[in-house]
């Protein structure tokens, strides 16, 4: 599904929002532990640490220390630390490796699986302060919060198509 990109307000009490991985709805994070992903024959700790890895086909190196670091959030700072040799074509493609990471983790993890279907049909949102692209911050309406909150409607379209 393509996505028509603009930011959008998500009224926080109508919706499944996370902020944190011990939070409610907290497993559907990338940043949560505890959900490993099998993948191409290698075992990933986190899907971000998936995601990640999608930056980098070509860099089998920088790929095994995403895969090998000890947590998502160092798994993302590995990744940057490469930013200068990322795949020329990540902008555009990095909807499609999100989406491929969560499947991965969701078909593998029936405890993160049991998550993401107690949403029900809300909306889903990543409470962020930092990034509004894959993510939503607050607004001065504490029950907004704004932005593209495109991790949340990668979940929703896996959700509504699971099987």
């Amino acid at each position: 599904m393509i996505y028509e990109l603009h930011k959008q307000n998500f009224e926080i009490d109508k919706c499944a929002v996370f902020r944190r991985t011990r939070d409610e709805f907290g497993a559907l994070s990338n940043m949560a532990k505890g959900f490993p992903i099998s993948f191409m024959g290698e075992t990933w700790d986190s899907s971000e640490a998936l995601y990640q890895s999608f930056r980098f086909p070509d860099k089998p190196g920088i790929k095994e220390e995403i895969r090998l670091a000890e947590s998502p959030m160092e798994s993302k700072r590995v990744s940057r630390s490469f930013d200068s040799l990322t795949r020329p074509d990540w902008e555009v493609i990095r909807g499609k490796a999100m989406r491929l990471s969560l499947i991965s983790k969701f078909s593998q993890n029936p405890q993160a699986l049991e998550v993401l279907k107690s949403t029900g049909h809300k909306m889903i949102v990543e409470y962020s302060v930092h990034d509004d692209f894959w993510g939503a911050h607050p607004t001065e309406d504490e029950n907004i919060l704004h932005g593209f909150n495109m991790l949340g409607r990668l979940l929703v379209e896996v959700r509504n198509n699971w099987p």
